[in-house]
């Protein structure tokens, strides 16, 4: 093979290896958005008995919501329920990190990482205090399920945060390999 053959294959190489670069920074914005989504899904259901009194969508922890309340004599009256302010740092935390998976730069990609991680974080202290709170109030009668949707926003999270601090150092190592051994073209002979 030629060295013009050889300095061909190394440009293929290192092209191939910044286009997987390219493709998992974009992975992250993906991950987080659909996360977003999955807001929209049941998050939690509270239940006696097996029997589901409630259930919540992760939209409605962020923004607080009405449930109807049985009377024992009458129709049921409508309870307000406050946002859980673990539930909107975490959905805003997941907004931030999308915004700044669009910035193409390291820091932007750390940021994404640790915003990614923050909503993560959050999601487990949400989790810890609404049974912590179910438990003190119906002292064990009362049982909280977490269902689709908070599993699918920790799980994406998770992933989006873990991708957008790991694949700069997985993939850049690789493009410096390609490069540290491509052949030095040839030089002109005086």
């Amino acid at each position: 093979m030629s060295p013009r053959g050889t300095a061909d294959v190394q440009n293929e190489r290192l092209n191939e290896v910044l286009a997987m670069q390219n493709m998992a920074r974009r992975v992250p914005v993906g991950m987080l958005g659909l996360a977003l989504l999955c807001f929209l899904l049941p998050f939690v259901t509270v239940s006696c008995s097996g029997q589901e009194v409630v259930s919540f969508t992760g939209v409605q922890l962020v923004f607080g919501t009405t449930v109807p309340q049985a009377q024992m004599i009458g129709p049921p009256q409508m309870q307000s329920v406050d946002p859980e302010p673990l539930a909107v740092v975490s959905f805003l935390c997941c907004l931030a990190a999308l915004g700044l998976s669009f910035i193409k730069s390291r820091k932007g990609e750390i940021g994404t990482a640790a915003l990614a991680g923050a909503s993560f974080v959050a999601l487990m202290m949400l989790k810890s205090t609404l049974e912590d709170e179910v438990a003190g109030k119906a002292m064990g009668a009362l049982r909280v399920e977490y269902v689709t949707g908070f599993w699918l926003v920790t799980l994406l999270v998770l992933g989006a945060g873990a991708l957008a601090a790991l694949a700069p150092f997985l993939f850049g190592n690789m493009a410096a390999t390609v490069e540290e051994s491509s052949p030095s073209p040839p030089q002109p002979v005086p």
